[in-house]
């Protein structure tokens, strides 16, 4: 006999039609585009990592988790224990409902649903650098930037212009949950940026290929903001012109470019070899 003080567990969903269910499976097809979407400022990312991480960031707004039934592995039955300490709700489903949920050959067992977080400029941390992405289009290369901020120890991410969802499913993915750690403020303009720089004191630092400065000798002081431009055009000229200084990384001349992580992860990492973390 129960104990009566036991609440007995919510039944396990096995309707692809649940209205949860539903919810879950469109924010987890959102393409990235981050306009008009159905259910406000939710988004859905997937994994055991990636739960963890949103369950444990103490000021995030979480929703909810989807758990698959038939697969409650210790890992998943940790993330349901931080979501009961954290009175989170948790929709436990079938495995074909959870395998219509995801729509992956492998799925992870566990989705969960977030309230976005966004920052303004005057929130990021003051004492070190952050990133900025101008007209990012990529979301998996936000999501890996993201990532390597949180690495790096810096201060954020920033997104000017028209640019990618920074919260779309790829994107949280590719951030394996760094998204609910780094400091985000997507939707900036180009002229806003330049006007908090000038007023709070932050260096704009620019980067191209066709810069005379290394990167090696460049000054990266704390109070910055450096500047990636888009994957295939680069920084636009107009916020060429408005930055303090402009940076090239120097590689082969064998090849022309670099993936647009690959370039943030080096800066970043340059700044952390100037700066050590202290551990």
């Amino acid at each position: 006999m129960p104990h009566p003080s036991s609440a007995p567990e919510p039944p396990v969903i096995a309707s692809g039609s649940n209205s949860q269910v539903k919810r879950a499976r469109a924010l987890l097809k959102d393409s990235g585009g981050g306009h008009g979407r159905r259910f406000g400022d939710l988004f859905a990312a997937e994994g055991v990592q990636i739960a963890t991480r949103a369950l444990r960031a103490p000021d995030w707004d979480i929703e909810q988790i989807i758990v698959s039934d038939p697969d409650r592995s210790p890992a998943l039955a940790d993330v349901e224990h931080l979501a009961q300490a954290r009175r989170v709700p948790v929709a436990r489903v079938t495995a074909p409902v959870f395998l219509h949920v995801t729509q992956r050959q492998m799925p992870a067992g566990v989705v969960v649903l977030a309230h976005r977080r966004v920052h303004r400029l005057d929130e990021l941390p003051g004492d070190r650098p952050f990133l900025v992405l101008e007209h990012p289009s990529a979301p998996g290369n936000i999501g890996t930037i993201v990532r390597t901020c949180e690495a790096a120890g810096l201060g954020g991410v920033t997104l000017i212009g028209p640019h990618a969802d920074p919260f779309s499913p790829s994107a949280v993915r590719s951030s394996m949950g760094s998204v609910f750690g780094v400091p985000l403020a997507p939707g900036i303009g180009a002229g806003d940026l330049v006007t908090w720089a000038r007023r709070s004191g932050h260096a704009l630092i620019g980067t191209s290929g066709g810069a005379a400065e290394s990167l090696w000798e460049a000054e990266l002081p704390d109070r910055s903001a450096i500047i990636l431009g888009n994957e295939g055009a680069g920084m636009t000229p107009e916020l060429q012109a408005a930055c303090d200084a402009m940076v090239r990384i120097p590689f082969s001349p064998a090849v022309d470019s670099l993936n647009l992580s690959a370039a943030a992860a080096v800066i970043a990492f340059e700044y952390r070899r100037r700066v050590p973390l202290v551990e």
